[in-house]
């Protein structure tokens, strides 16, 4: 303690100068070592706080650059459901909203680069011959990363009524820059006789379509 600090205790603290004078407190050894003391405190605080900023920078870095490495990978490890806008029927908001139906109601499932699957579970429907149709895979798939796009196809040899007995899909699915949403691109629908039917994957884009025409994919 210092002189001040010293005078400041004689004036106020009756149980300091029960113990204590001027000089005395001056010449103590103990309140000497409890300054020092405190001084260590204060130094040690001052390091462990340096410490706790660097190790806090550092975790945040981490932590923005696994999120980045994440959206990097694509689509890859994620699962994607259907979506369409429906008519809303509450007395307030848009004319249409968002519907989004469940894994297996044509989910698709992107577990790695080389496979790529489409899940029909919830359809309950079955090929020509009476299998169950649950889950096809993708064939000659291809992911362009610069440009978010995956292409695939759907190759059946055997047909699915339900389906208006398709020979081929052939999927283009452009993703969102965070890859939550498939919101662009489109599906060619080959059927038995070579006919071509296009649908496009759409989400609140008027020149691609109408609103109430809306169909998307969302990761879950």
């Amino acid at each position: 303690m210092n002189k001040k600090e010293i005078e400041f205790y004689l004036k106020f603290h009756k149980g300091f100068r029960k113990y204590y004078t001027l000089n005395s407190a001056l010449k103590s050894k103990s309140l000497r070592w409890s300054e020092f003391e405190c001084r260590i405190n204060l130094q040690s605080m001052k390091s462990f706080l340096y410490k706790f900023l660097i190790l806090s920078t550092f975790l945040l870095s981490f932590s923005i650059s696994y999120t980045q490495a994440e959206s990097i990978q694509g689509p890859f490890s994620k699962k994607y459901v259907q979506c369409f806008a429906s008519e809303n029927t509450a007395f307030f908001g848009e004319k249409y909203k968002d519907t989004c139906g469940p894994i297996g109601w044509a989910s698709y499932h992107f577990v790695n680069e080389s496979e790529v699957y489409i899940n029909w579970w919830e359809f309950d429907t079955s090929y020509e011959d009476g299998s169950k149709a649950r889950t096809k895979y993708f064939e000659n798939i291809s992911f362009d990363d610069v440009s978010r796009t995956f292409r695939g196809m759907l190759i059946f040899d055997k047909t699915i009524p339900d389906f208006g007995s398709p020979k081929k899909f052939d999927y283009e699915m452009i993703f969102n820059e965070d890859y939550s949403m498939i919101h662009n691109g489109k599906i060619k629908i080959t059927d038995q006789d070579g006919n071509i039917v296009e649908q496009n994957y759409n989400y609140r884009n008027l020149t691609r379509g109408n609103r109430e025409n809306d169909w998307w994919y969302e990761s879950r």
